[in-house]
């Protein structure tokens, strides 16, 4: 699914789950990069379990629903997945509940948000929605 009117309404995920010698899937998320320069996230330590599954992917025993996919995107490292916004704010906020990750890059106050101790509030999912929500700054072209 590489349609346009897919990619309309929907973030790219960005997993580095491809063995980096080899560019063989691992079955580890290692880093992951949310729209186009939104956020990139890097493990603290070895990436969590990460498996492919018909229309969805699934990260440390969570699903989730994608609309698309596609193999080595930008190298052979990583694959992108295509996440409805609303599906992409939860997989956000349930990442960051995780403590899993911590923000390597991301505009200000999204890295501030990221980072800070405290758990996301309403605000701060409203905002990462109306972020997302324009396809101009941080969704992903084919």
């Amino acid at each position: 699914m590489t349609g346009l009117d897919v990619k309309r309404n929907a973030v790219m995920i960005d997993v580095a789950c491809n063995d980096p010698d080899n560019g063989i899937f691992a079955h580890r998320a290692e880093m992951i990069s949310i729209g186009y320069e939104f956020l990139e996230l890097e493990c603290f330590s070895r990436g969590p379990r990460f498996h492919e599954l018909p229309g969805a992917i699934k990260l440390s025993r969570r699903k989730w629903k994608i609309v698309g996919a596609k193999e080595w995107v930008g190298n052979w490292c990583w694959n992108g997945y295509w996440m409805e916004i609303p599906e992409a704010v939860r997989f956000l906020a349930w990442l960051q509940s995780t403590r899993l990750y911590h923000c390597t890059c991301g505009e200000m106050r999204i890295y501030n948000i990221w980072n800070s101790e405290k758990p996301l509030d309403k605000g701060d999912l409203e905002f990462f929605d109306r972020m997302l929500g324009k396809p101009s700054t941080y969704t992903a072209a084919a």
